[in-house]
């Protein structure tokens, strides 16, 4: 795999930090409230979220400011289809 930038989101918290399949996870891991139905509208959900994830991968790549990554990966709440369409997230935008 290489290196990679990982990323956990859930209900509670959105976690991020660098993974080398060599070496595992670096130490260093940004962890920060997520946005979910009890804080924001469903409409501004989807760029609260999107937000985030920018400023943890500005906050990883400032701390390891040599590494190049290869590969994302995000693990998410709810179910999402094979063409990666979330299709229910009910920790984060609620029940439907």
């Amino acid at each position: 795999m290489g290196v990679g930038l990982v990323f956990d989101i859930g209900g509670t918290f959105i976690r991020g930090g660098v993974y080398d399949s060599e070496q595992g996870l670096y130490s260093f891991v940004v962890r920060q409230q997520a946005p979910n139905y009890k804080s924001k509208s469903r409409d501004e959900l989807k760029g609260a979220l999107m937000d985030q994830i920018q400023m943890i991968q500005t906050t990883l790549l400032n701390k390891y400011d040599n590494i190049e990554y290869e590969k994302i990966g995000i693990s998410f709440p709810g179910p999402i289809n094979q063409n990666g369409i979330i299709l229910n997230a009910p920790t984060l935008w609620g029940q439907r």
